[in-house]
Parts: structure tokens; sequence; C-alpha cells
């Protein structure tokens, strides 16, 4: 409903990032969205015959609206995120409840599944991703493969059994260490990963379609559970300072494990200022890293991850040291993208 309040907030949305929040008659926030131009993006929800379908269904829920510029798109998806968990909105669906997000834990009894589906952390578990459901169809597709066979210089291989197989508590802790290694290694991962696909296409020209759906299956949850345990070890490995460029002057953000811990604005981008960013969060950093639980990690490491993943190399700064390290008196290393780095290759 395009009440006289809303109109007036619509005149007023300027052409910039933020994030916007819709409220119902009793002024509860029903949903936070977030936008690269808030002025198009908020005023799609007020079209006559609005182009998607969440829009529709809200739309005769809206009675006010209200809205926080930012200089950055980053900043608004994180703010977006941070908001999310705090009120969460009836509308909004991913985010805000990442108490949902789940382990993949090694078994340590033969008499159980080598591998099993958590909500907590153990010392044997590997995570969290968001995915209940494709870890528990992974643990169920590998059932049918045990034990795994790690073959020097042919990596690993398995037979498909149509009916579980008992293991020994020798060939349980061969199969268990294989898991580990599959888990803990991305190299090892991609191999278990190609051999997979290497038995789907042998099925597939033997005419098994069944089998090289199954197969197929298998690599896409495999896929997903790489991404979810190695997608951001160079993200998490160093800190990283990260240059957007804005309508005046600049907006530096210190990286520290993947999430945003300070930033500041700049009129130039320097070596300079990017030093005396170091040393204001060294100074003033929040402590970010401890307010923010590992499950709520997941979702603000992929919103940082998709942003420098798109963004210019020009963009990414590794630092050389940790800020531990940095003599005040002294210029630290940088170590930046460039055709004679040994990390030259696009991020990540």
């Amino acid at each position: 409903m395009l009440t006289d309040i809303i109109q007036k907030k619509l005149k007023q949305l300027p052409d910039a990032p933020g994030i916007y929040k819709m409220l119902d008659a009793e002024g509860r926030v029903i949903y936070i969205g977030k936008s690269k131009c808030l002025k198009k993006r908020v005023s799609s929800y007020f079209a006559p015959e609005p182009k998607w379908e969440k829009a529709k269904k809200m739309s005769p829920f809206i009675r006010d609206m209200d809205y926080t510029v930012t200089d950055t798109h980053l900043e608004a998806m994180l703010l977006e995120c941070r908001l999310i968990k705090q009120i969460r909105p009836y509308f909004n669906v991913i985010m805000k409840s990442d108490e949902k997000y789940v382990y993949l834990e090694l078994g340590t009894d033969r008499r159980k599944s080598p591998l099993a589906v958590s909500y907590t952390k153990t010392e044997n578990s590997y995570g969290p991703v968001r995915s209940r459901r494709s870890l528990e169809e992974l643990v169920d597709s590998m059932q049918n493969l045990y034990p795994l066979e790690e073959r020097e210089g042919e990596g690993i291989d398995f037979s498909y059994h149509l009916f579980p197989e008992s293991l020994s508590e020798e060939r349980f802790l061969s199969n268990r260490r294989i898991l580990q290694k599959i888990c803990e290694n991305p190299s090892v991962m991609q191999a278990f990963l190609r051999t997979v696909e290497n038995h789907m296409h042998s099925a597939a020209e033997k005419q098994k379609f069944e089998m090289a759906v199954r197969y197929r299956d298998l690599a896409d949850k495999l896929r997903y559970l790489d991404k979810g345990l190695h997608a951001y070890r160079e993200l998490t490995s160093r800190d990283i300072i990260y240059t957007v460029a804005l309508e005046e002057g600049y907006k530096l953000f210190y990286i520290r494990n993947g999430l945003v811990i300070h930033s500041r604005k700049t009129m130039e981008n320097s070596r300079r200022q990017r030093n005396r960013l170091i040393k204001e969060t060294e100074k003033t950093a929040d402590g970010t890293e401890q307010q923010i639980s590992e499950k709520e990690s997941v979702d603000y490491r992929s919103i940082v991850y998709t942003e420098l993943s798109e963004a210019d190399e020009k963009a990414i700064t590794y630092i050389g040291k940790s800020t531990a390290d940095i003599n005040r008196n002294e210029e630290p290393y940088e170590h930046k993208h460039g055709p004679e780095s040994e990390n030259s290759k696009r991020y990540p």
C-alpha cells in the first residue's frame, strides 16, 4: 500500500548503496534488504505490478519503510546480515537462522556410520556449513562406497556396494584417515572428486544411467562440502586491505580472518593511507572476531569472499606481517597482486 508516508520517503531515496526496512501497521520490521541503488530497488516494491514474488507477498503488509545509506555496497551487505540476525524479520529467510548450520563429523565407532551430521562442533568435526540436507545426502551417498582405498600414484578409489559393508577395526581406521584427508586437504578433496566423476563417466558409457546419476549427485554434494570447508582458506590466511573507490575519495577496509574489523575513508589511495589504517586497526579494532560466533561467521565471510572474488585485483593488498609485528616507525611490508607475484593469480 502506497501510504502518504511511503510516497514522501520514496521521493527522498538517494541513488546510493544502503539497506532498507519494510514495516507493517504495528511498526514491526517485516523485511530487510540491501541494494547498490536504494532509489531503484525500493521503488520497485511499490510498482503497480511488482516483478518478483516476494514483493507481491509483502506489499499488502507494508505501511512504512525506512532506510540507511552506506558508503559502499559491501557495508550494505554486512549491515543487512547483522540486522537480519538481530531482528529476524518474518519475510527474510537466509542468514537469520545460523544456529541451524551444521558440521560434518568423523565417527569414532566402527559400529556406526563413518560420517555423521551434527549441530555442535567437536574435535572430529568440520564446518560449519549452511545446508543440513546437503550433508545428510552426502553421508547417505558415501555409505555404499566404503571402504575407500588410497592407491599410491592413483589417489583415492572405491567400489560401489549395493548394501553398505561392515568394516573391521583396521579398515575402519584406514577409512577414517582417508576421510580426514579429504576434509582437511583441498588437493585430496579435488582428487577424490575427480575419481567420482570418472566413475560417473564410466557408468554413463556403459549405459548404467542410474549409477551415473548417483555419482553425479555425489559429486555435487562434494563440491558443496569443498566450498564450505576450503573456499575461505586464502581469505583467512593473511590480513587484507581492500580499497573501494567512492564518488569522492576511497574507503579502506581491514579484513582479518575473513571479517571486516576496521575501515576508514580517505581522499587518496596511497601506501601512506594503508599504513595509517593498519596502525588505527592496532589501536581501535573492536574485537569483531570475538563478537561473532563460528556459525555467524559463515555468512559474513561469504559476503566478504564474494566481494573480493568480483573485485579488481588492484584493490586487494595482502599484509606481509601481522599488525603486532609492525614497528610504528617503519613502513610495513606490503604485497600486492601483480605479474611478478607468486600470488598473482586471480583472487581467491
